[in-house]
């Protein structure tokens, strides 16, 4: 035997490698209840604020311009986590605590929604089996992110007054906090067209105009929630906020949003009554007639060849055609199961681009992306919710701006993925469809809140037939 088995100190660790080890078992340790009670905290703020949780996911619209690829907070396992990632947990935990709310009943989307998101997570578990970890996380990480919000946000009582006053005022906040990025992009940067770019630090080619896609898409939506809130409550913030969120939203030259604005406008206007669409062509004569004062001094000359360029510039729109077209029939010449099912998360989307070079980045288009991750399966999932939660909405009352949302969500997702952050207004979308429609008395309740008040305030402590009596005379 040699002397070293025999030696009293063999198998042992050093009293300092020991020490060491123990420090830093006990840093690990403070760290983990450290990140433990920070989400319980957050899991708890966003439960009983649930402004906390509106002005978090919108913090990440308002950097999507200036830092569109935040940093990783840290990195597990070689897999980074990213500030969304926490956030999203902190969403999906919240929800959890709220469970469902009594009147949101709606077991066709439910199962349709359930099968998505089985078939997603396949697709990830497929993906991590083939390409390991970190490829499949890294690709499945926006469908994740939009998940998690969603879900907080259809969790979310929209008929409890605070959830609606909270969302009134994230609204505000992250609107205008959009429209000062606007300006100050467009002072420091000008006022780019569709077809002008700019290279960041490292190298990224990113847009020029003074708003990303998504952001301008936010302003849209808030602009649609704004005069819903002015139609209720006659505030003029929200009248003015409505005017400027518009004006901003087609200044930043966005085409796909051009497109939702308008598909979404003709659709509230099909679905307002009669009177409404009178006062709907008030407010756009005093739009307007602003328009052309603005317009008078000249100040906007320089910006119209931008605004006629956007519009006649088709090479954008070609490219992505062109490129979903090579990835579809990839999808489908790799058989049945492929088409079915899609490919795993990770897969990548490399197909030639128009100018003759190989690209891999998403498709802009939400319902190719879901053709290529989850299948036929997965898009006729998506297509059972959607019809379900556009019926529901065309035969429920004071639902038209959530029809009107919908619409532009649907006709943005046509040119762009649904960026997480929208998630909110799909959150108020589907629980006008699956609470209000479902239950009469709720109607009546939704009736009294939209058309006989001022001020938003709700109607409490008033029996059923009282509420139906309020109805029925709001209506006389």
């Amino acid at each position: 035997m040699g002397s070293s088995s025999l030696h009293p100190s063999a198998g042992r660790v050093s009293g300092p490698r020991m020490t060491s080890m123990v420090s830093e078992i006990s840093m690990q340790a403070i760290v983990a209840a450290g990140i433990l009670a920070a989400i319980f905290l957050a899991v708890n703020l966003v439960r009983l604020k649930p402004i906390a949780g509106f002005i978090g996911i919108g913090v990440f619209s308002v950097v999507a311009w200036d830092v569109p690829n935040l940093p990783a907070v840290s990195n597990i396992f070689g897999l980074n986590l990213y500030p969304a990632d926490a956030l999203a947990i902190v969403l999906l935990l919240a929800a959890a605590c709220y469970g469902t709310p009594r009147e949101n009943r709606a077991p066709k989307a439910k199962i349709a929604l359930a099968a998505i998101f089985a078939l997603a997570l396949l697709s990830v578990v497929l993906g991590i089996m083939e390409h390991g970890v970190s490829a499949p996380l890294n690709e499945a990480r926006l469908f994740l992110w939009l998940s998690c919000a969603c879900w907080w946000s259809v969790s979310l009582d929209w008929g409890d007054r605070r959830v609606r006053e909270a969302a009134q005022r994230a609204v505000l906040f992250i609107g205008w906090t959009l429209v000062a990025a606007a300006v100050l992009h467009g002072a420091l940067y000008g006022i780019g067209s569709a077809s002008d770019s700019r290279v960041l630090p490292d190298g990224t080619v990113t847009t020029s105009r003074i708003l990303v896609s998504g952001q301008s898409m936010v302003l849209l939506l808030s602009a649609y929630a704004s005069v819903c809130v002015l139609w209720r409550t006659r505030s003029t913030i929200y009248g003015i906020s409505a005017t400027v969120f518009l004006a901003v939203s087609f200044i930043s030259q966005n085409r796909s949003v051009w497109l939702a604005g308008g598909i979404s406008i003709l659709i509230l206007i099909l679905a307002v009554r009669m009177p409404y669409r009178l006062r709907m062509l008030g407010y756009a004569q005093i739009a307007g007639i602003a328009v052309i004062l603005i317009s008078l001094p000249g100040f906007l000359r320089p910006y119209y060849g931008k605004i006629f360029e956007s519009l006649d510039d088709s090479r954008t729109y070609a490219s992505r055609e062109t490129g979903w077209t090579q990835l579809i029939d990839q999808q489908v010449a790799m058989g049945p199961l492929a088409t079915l099912l899609g490919q795993p998360f990770g897969s990548g989307f490399r197909r030639m681009d128009t100018n003759g070079i190989y690209v891999d980045f998403t498709p802009h288009n939400w319902y190719v992306l879901l053709f290529l991750r989850i299948g036929i399966l997965g898009l006729l999932g998506m297509a059972v919710c959607l019809s379900v939660t556009v019926w529901r909405l065309i035969n429920a009352r004071n639902s038209a701006f959530q029809l009107c949302m919908l619409a532009g969500l649907m006709s943005y997702a046509w040119t762009y993925s649904i960026d997480w952050y929208l998630a909110p207004f799909v959150g108020w979308v589907v629980y006008t469809a699956f609470s209000s429609a479902n239950s009469h008395v709720k109607l009546q309740d939704h009736a009294i809140d939209d058309q006989c008040t001022r001020g938003g305030t709700g109607w409490t402590g008033q029996s059923n037939s009282n509420k139906v009596q309020q109805v029925e005379s709001c209506e006389s």
